[in-house]
């Protein structure tokens, strides 16, 4: 699959770990089963909160492609009881790990796919399935140098959408490395460059990559 390729070579490139979960296999099996297996009590506790079949699949795949992360972190690091791993939100509502919580983590899902990044330095993704898009929401979330290469006429319309969904998922890469979700004004992040500079940001210019991957766009904000 392209998909686990790209990660496979993206994670060595950039020295992170990656883990993928299917949440079609997910929902191919007893999900609260699957949940006993996987959670820990606190998570239990969460999970349990979800009325909604479609929300519980996703959150649980997050929950596992992070602790597939953590794991192969861990091979690297000498961790290894990955059971008792809790990942939990903080009240922005970005993924942390209870255990270690000065680790990185992120976490992403869309459509068929849950992905999740652990690193030692901060680091932000995105994935999303590219779909048709209202052209309405550009002048609420997009900034002046995005709206002109979105409208570009030389764009087709699949290019036109491919064009919004990766600018999309470089605003929620950010987001997530600010640790700072909907909370940002999309609209000030000029995300058509390698490296953004962002207002309060202690850490320097944020890096962000993008990738076209089958009918998903990834970015990851390092």
């Amino acid at each position: 699959m392209l998909i686990i390729n790209y990660l496979k070579r993206i994670s060595e490139e950039l020295n992170i770990s990656i883990g993928i979960q299917s949440i079609d296999e997910i929902n191919n099996i007893s999900i609260n089963s699957l949940a006993e297996e996987r959670l820990t009590e606190k998570e239990l506790m969460i999970f349990k909160t979800f009325k909604f079949e479609k929300r519980k699949s996703e959150w649980l795949a997050g929950r596992i492609a992070a602790k597939k992360a953590f794991q192969d972190y861990s091979n690297i690091s000498g961790n290894t009881n990955i059971k008792n791993i809790s990942i939990l939100n903080d009240g922005n509502r970005a993924p942390f790990i209870l255990e270690l919580p000065n680790l990185e983590l992120s976490i992403s899902h869309s459509s068929q796919y849950a992905i999740a990044v652990v690193s030692n330095s901060k680091i932000g993704i995105d994935l999303e399935r590219i779909t048709e898009h209202n052209p309405s929401i550009i002048k609420y979330y997009f900034s002046d140098d995005e709206s002109l290469k979105i409208n570009d006429k030389s764009n087709k319309d699949n290019e036109f959408n491919e064009v919004i969904t990766k600018y999309w998922t470089r605003k929620e890469a950010v987001a997530k490395y600010l640790k700072l979700g909907m909370k940002i004004n999309f609209k000030l992040l000029d995300t058509t460059t390698e490296y953004l500079s962002v207002v309060n940001n202690s850490y320097g210019k944020i890096r962000l990559l993008s990738q076209k991957i089958d009918d998903y766009y990834f970015s990851i904000a390092i």
